[in-house]
């Protein structure tokens, strides 16, 4: 299997990381006014470094989507067509991944979704997310 381009680790995102390959997704959550982020050294509202990584609820809404007809990468060519989106999670922060939808179903903005944590290597994990709702082909 090819595998994908996929962010590499660094010290502030390695936590992230590691919670997915335990199961779950994380994020950070600043200990000075609660702000909830991802992998940033420093609390994106308060400028804290006092963040703590906690696992998240998993679900969350369709902020944005779009659906992929081209494979830009070989790793991606059996998935053509496929569904992408932004995702704002219960706690917050956005983040990309793949929409998980049923086969004739379109994914809607604002739509709840949660997360599907696929294994793609030995050691590669990647959040995807799976739709919830009657997201019904054709709506808005």
């Amino acid at each position: 299997m090819t595998l994908p381009p996929i962010a590499l680790p660094d010290e502030a995102s390695l936590p992230f990381f590691k919670g997915l390959a335990h199961g779950h997704l994380s994020v950070q959550l600043c200990g000075r006014c609660g702000t909830a982020q991802l992998g940033n050294p420093e609390c994106s509202d308060c400028g804290s470094t006092a963040l703590d990584w906690r696992p998240a609820s998993g679900r969350g809404t369709i902020h944005s989507f779009t659906r992929i007809h081209i494979a830009y990468h070989q790793a991606f060519a059996d998935l053509v067509p496929y569904w992408t989106g932004l995702i704002e999670l219960e706690e917050g922060p956005r983040l990309f991944g793949r929409l998980l939808c049923d086969a004739g179903v379109r994914p809607r903005t604002d739509g709840p979704v949660e997360v599907v944590i696929e294994q793609l290597g030995d050691e590669v994990f990647v959040p995807n997310f799976r739709c919830l709702a009657d997201h019904r082909q054709g709506e808005p």
